[in-house]
């Protein structure tokens, strides 16, 4: 969870990042957080996957403007790589995320 430490630290930590916001009272919120460990077991050693309800990370979804749940954010660490707001299936997901991070890897 975001709320547990800082999201400055949380971004800079080495390893790329996607943070998952998402709110527990919508249905296709709850959609995306359950393609997180499929997301984990397919690329899940090139990346932090972090999922963060909204009210208990009201401050971080404020500082982003976060206004539509589920919103994903992949951070390479303070560089904002890709930013999504709408439910998307784990199949995408999937292939967005690794074409992002062969950018990154290619560098």
């Amino acid at each position: 969870m975001v709320k547990d430490r800082k999201f400055s630290d949380l971004i800079k930590d080495g390893l790329p990042i996607l943070l998952v916001f998402y709110d527990q009272t919508l249905e296709d919120s709850l959609i995306a957080t359950r393609s997180i460990p499929s997301l984990r077991a397919t690329i899940g050693s090139r990346l932090k996957i972090i999922s963060a309800e909204i009210n208990d990370n009201r401050e971080v979804v404020e500082a982003l403007k976060i206004k539509v749940y589920p919103t994903y954010i992949l951070y390479d660490g303070t560089n904002l790589l890709w930013r999504h707001s709408e439910p998307l299936d784990v199949n995408a997901l999937i292939t967005i995320v690794k074409e992002k991070l062969a950018t990154i890897e290619e560098t």
